[in-house]
């Protein structure tokens, strides 16, 4: 997976990287109104690549996604089981019956 990320030079020669996506690598803005927010981070992002910034892809390695099945539990084991199978039987007859 790739996540967008700004690569800052600083002055002391060291390197600041930070990112451009949602949740904890990204930027926000707030404003009164949606377009008042947006003109916010606009200005933000324009005056980030005044300084000595430049716009690069990160490559991120991340497990796959797991399969539903991996949740699965054998629930026969559950000593609510037959009870729950009862409920399920239950319902259904009267969903039919309706």
């Amino acid at each position: 997976m790739q996540v967008p990320v700004l690569v800052e030079k600083r002055s002391d020669g060291r390197f600041r990287v930070f990112g451009l996506g949602r949740g904890p690598l990204g930027w926000d803005a707030e404003g009164d109104s949606p377009g008042e927010a947006k003109e916010s981070l606009r200005q933000r992002i324009e005056e980030a690549f005044l300084r000595d910034l430049s716009y690069e892809m990160l490559e991120v390695s991340v497990p796959s996604n797991p399969s539903i099945e991996e949740f699965f539990g054998d629930l026969k084991a559950d000593p609510l089981f037959d009870e729950w199978q009862e409920a399920i039987e239950e319902y259904r007859r009267e969903r039919q019956a309706a």
